[in-house]
């Protein structure tokens, strides 16, 4: 395996997380506390300018993003080249899919929080479609993951299971009460993003070479 290309591809996808944080934070960076935090609400008083530009960015991080997740075939392909393909093949499913909803889901800060619900029929179908893609994709690419990991001596440690980006994405809920004023804007409002930088710097700085493994 070539770790210096699963490291370069690692952090393509760490350049995708800050890309698609700083649009996060575009979107919700106001001073608030975890326990107040409400997106469409925060997206409602954000100036046009910073909304048009927080929803720009995200097809460029998803591209980003997409590109990390190849680090997942050239670090599992030695042990089984379907299973490297099919993992790689959902995370990019799932950020790829994630940066377009960041871009449509802009359109909640264009328009009252009132229009909103008379207009859910026409955009919050197809914005919860790509949420739920996306969903779907990671949950599957999780379980892919954490099996591969545990199931193989991978150039990964198994201990990194624990910090997959969705299992962290689902405690953002628990975590959100206890965010002190004024950091619930930026922490919260980009807390998926936030999870998935620290995976891909975790797997850029814990890869081992091949021959290393197990020892």
């Amino acid at each position: 395996m070539d770790i210096q290309r699963f490291k370069q591809m690692a952090m393509f996808g760490v350049m995708g997380g800050l890309l698609m944080l700083f649009g996060d934070l575009c979107f919700y960076m106001s001073p608030i506390s975890g326990a107040d935090f409400e997106h469409i609400a925060m997206m409602n008083v954000m100036p046009t300018n910073r909304l048009i530009l927080g929803g720009m960015v995200g097809p460029l991080a998803g591209l980003l993003y997409g590109l990390g997740s190849m680090m997942l075939f050239i670090g599992f392909r030695r042990h089984d080249r379907r299973l490297a393909r099919i993992v790689s093949a959902l995370f990019v499913i799932m950020l790829v899919m994630g940066g377009a909803y960041h871009a449509v889901h802009v359109m909640y800060g264009f328009i009252g929080s009132d229009d909103v619900l008379d207009l859910a029929p026409k955009i919050t179908g197809l914005i919860v479609a790509m949420r739920d893609v996306s969903a779907l994709a990671g949950v599957s690419a999780t379980l892919l993951f954490t099996y591969i990991v545990l199931r193989y001596d991978t150039v990964l440690p198994k201990w990194i299971v624990l910090f997959t980006p969705v299992l962290w994405t689902l405690l953002g809920p628990i975590i959100a009460p206890h965010v002190p004023y004024p950091f619930g804007g930026s922490i919260i409002g980009g807390w998926v993003n936030i999870c998935f930088i620290t995976f891909f710097l975790l797997c850029y700085f814990t890869v081992r070479e091949p021959d290393k493994v197990g020892t």
